[in-house]
């Protein structure tokens, strides 16, 4: 049976400034072997469907943020399964509202640098289930 972390939304750039070195801390504590992502990896505030902040960067500076923010989980979590959520999918939700085909983007781990993360829908792991 495997040693499971599992870490909640993320939601970067807007991750509390702790949260990784929490989540590494859980890792090491419990000697965890696998790391499953429930979600919410990037924000993606500024292609939002809701009411935008007008403070908040736009699009171009959102994604140069991630880029950036995203860099020491990476590092942190070399392997890691990725749930999809709702947030994280904000910009093919966005292109499929404009009649834009999946053909024409990248995939989560293209984009984001996370050539060893797995981005999947959901994960069966020790018949327990996570979306």
């Amino acid at each position: 049976m495997s040693r499971i972390l599992v870490i909640g939304d993320c939601h970067i750039p807007s991750v509390h400034p702790g949260y990784l070195r929490f989540c590494q801390d859980l890792r090491d504590r419990h000697k965890c072997d696998t790391i499953v992502h429930i979600g919410d990896v990037v924000d993606h505030h500024s292609v939002s469907f809701h009411a935008r902040v007008p403070d908040m960067p736009g699009p171009r500076d959102e994604f140069a943020q991630v880029i950036q923010g995203i860099k020491p989980w990476v590092k942190a979590f070399p392997h890691m399964k990725v749930c999809v959520g709702n947030h994280d999918r904000r910009v093919i939700r966005l292109a499929e509202s404009v009649n834009i085909p999946a053909v024409y983007l990248r995939n989560y781990a293209e984009v984001w640098g996370t050539p060893n993360w797995d981005w999947q829908d959901e994960f069966i792991l020790d018949g327990c289930h996570f979306s």
